[in-house]
This record gives C-alpha cells, structure tokens and sequence, in this order.
C-alpha cells in the first residue's frame, strides 16, 4: 500500500471498485507466481560484472542457432552415391 495521502485515496478507489466487481485482490508475489515469473531468468549483470554468457540467445529445446550460408556437420558429409538403378 502506498504512504502518500493522494495514492492513499487512489489506491483505497481502486481496491473498493475491485470489490464491487468481485474481483480478487492478490498480492504481487502471488501474481508473479501465477504468471510464471522467476527473478533469476530476468537478473542480468552489467558493467564489469557483466557476463557474456548471460547475453547469448537461446533457442527451445536446445536447438543451436545457424547462420544462414553455414554449412552444419550433417552438411560436410559427403552423401554416398546412390546404387540403385534409373
């Protein structure tokens, strides 16, 4: 809760209003949680204590970024002739 007189008033508004229209006040923490939110996702270092490890981006499933033109090892290998017939 605020400590100001005039956010006082605004926010004891806006808690009354919520309450006439039956929604449910929760405390930021219990929000965070229900959105999935973790501090130390979103906690990055700066200046000297900055670690480069923290900027690199990061794919789902632990797929490796490709520069286009790149060739990928599946790529240097040489495919072996096909036998069969035309």
């Amino acid at each position: 809760p605020p400590t100001d007189e005039g956010k006082i008033k605004y926010y004891s508004d806006i808690r009354s209003e919520a309450q006439t229209l039956g929604v449910k006040v929760i405390p930021v923490s219990a929000f965070l949680d229900y959105m999935g939110y973790k501090a130390e996702d979103r906690t990055v270092n700066l200046g000297r204590n900055a670690n480069p490890d923290d900027f690199k981006p990061r794919l789902p499933d632990g797929r490796q970024r490709v520069l286009p033109g790149s060739a990928t090892p599946k790529d240097l290998r040489k495919s072996a002739p096909s036998t069969k017939a035309s």
